[in-house]
């Protein structure tokens, strides 16, 4: 029923989905990529501790887990904050609703599920991890990405890189007839967007693998490949030394000095807010790259040092606060004048005093009685940050 290739789970030195959006748009990407050192950030490590938990979460769900995969749940999800395990509550409502309720609901006999597990596409040229994969024996596959960061992405009908796991699932499993794949970001704002999905019939599936393939094989083998930039340098570790972002800032800087009094309108108002980006990642990863250097570096002479970081104050256990300070006259009422509530805790607060009297209180309903009732005080008021500029989907 497979037909799985024998590589290993490693990448093996070949592009994976994760960054075929970079790579079909631009194959230099991929050995300039994988020449970088590996780095990780805050936002990284926030993703995989919310991806491993809802691996461990969704192959039963909290309340009938497998009982070997009880402690790994209860300690990864400890160490969730209160807004993480939002999002990951979100989530996991959102997956089981529209997938695993439906999956399941049957016969399973020849039914299999798939967590975190990497595929090999038949050419070898490229593989992908798959966040959770659902294979009907009738021929009905289902892929679902998470997206926990807070930006937008590309939904699923121009996702490339879920167009590669549709190409993947079909390399493997030769009796798939379509493929359903499917995003899931929780912290969408838009709560329209926080699924988007699309369909793969075999005829896509077909086009998208000639095409990948095609892609990668040129970012692999090829001398020089080709260089591009767009949106998708958006997250490419290597900006700051491609030659197609250096010539495009270049083009941009030669275009500023030439025509100082530069006037913007529908027909290039896309092309320089796009070009404007590129110049400030550039700029960015520059800085980045210069900074990291000179902390390597500290006796390097070249006209530039390290200086510390701003002290920033902060305070410690508001009670202890008080009692240290409430010797000068400071009464009750004053202090809590010069508190900031947090609105995350004190709605944390507010759930745990209303969970303890009615356990079946669920945050979402404590959450908006508390904000209703603060607002008909006139105790929540909002403000709003300036407008920034986004793409339009669609838009050419």
């Amino acid at each position: 029923m497979s037909n799985e290739t024998q590589l290993t789970d490693a990448r093996g030195n070949r592009p994976s989905a994760s960054a075929m959006t970079r790579i079909f748009n631009c194959p230099a990407s991929y050995k300039l990529n994988a020449a970088e050192t590996p780095e990780t950030s805050a936002a990284a490590e926030e993703g995989r501790l919310l991806h491993r938990v809802m691996e461990l979460a969704i192959q039963k769900f909290p309340e009938d887990i497998h009982e070997e995969m009880r402690a790994d749940f209860d300690d990864v999800k400890s160490l969730l904050s209160d807004e993480q395990e939002q999002a990951f509550n979100t989530a996991c409502w959102l997956v089981s609703r529209n997938v695993v309720d439906g999956f399941r609901a049957g016969d399973e006999t020849g039914n299999v599920e798939f967590y975190e597990k990497r595929f090999w596409a038949a050419s070898k040229l490229f593989s992908g991890q798959g966040d959770a994969v659902f294979i009907k024996d009738n021929g009905e596959a289902t892929i679902v990405d998470y997206k926990f960061g807070r930006g937008e992405v590309e939904p699923a009908e121009r996702n490339y890189q879920l167009a590669a796991m549709a190409v993947l699932v079909a390399d493997n499993f030769d009796f798939v007839k379509s493929v359903r794949a499917m995003i899931i970001q929780p912290r969408a704002l838009d709560k329209g967007k926080r699924i988007t999905e699309c369909v793969y019939t075999k005829d896509d599936v077909d086009a998208a693998r000639e095409a990948i393939n095609a892609a990668c094989k040129e970012a692999i083998e090829a001398e020089n490949p080709a260089q591009k930039c767009g949106y998708w340098c958006k997250y490419c570790p290597s900006s700051y030394r491609c030659k197609a972002a250096q010539e495009a800032i270049s083009a941009q800087y030669k275009l500023a000095v030439a025509t100082p009094n530069l006037t913007i309108g529908a027909h290039n108002a896309r092309q320089m807010f796009e070009r404007a980006q590129l110049v400030k990642k550039y700029c960015e990863d520059v800085l980045a790259a210069v900074k990291k250097y000179i902390a390597e570096n500290p006796d390097a002479e070249c006209g530039l040092a390290l200086a510390p970081g701003a002290k920033r104050a902060k305070l410690g256990d508001a009670g202890r606060i008080f009692e240290a300070v409430e010797g000068v006259g400071i009464t009750p009422e004053e202090f809590v004048s010069a508190c900031e509530v947090g609105v995350a805790k004190l709605q944390t607060l507010y759930h745990a005093k209303r969970k303890a009297a009615n356990e079946k209180q669920t945050k979402k309903a404590s959450d908006l009685e508390v904000k209703e009732l603060l607002e008909s005080k006139g105790l929540l008021t909002y403000s709003q940050t300036a407008p920034t500029l986004k793409l339009l989907e669609g838009a050419q």
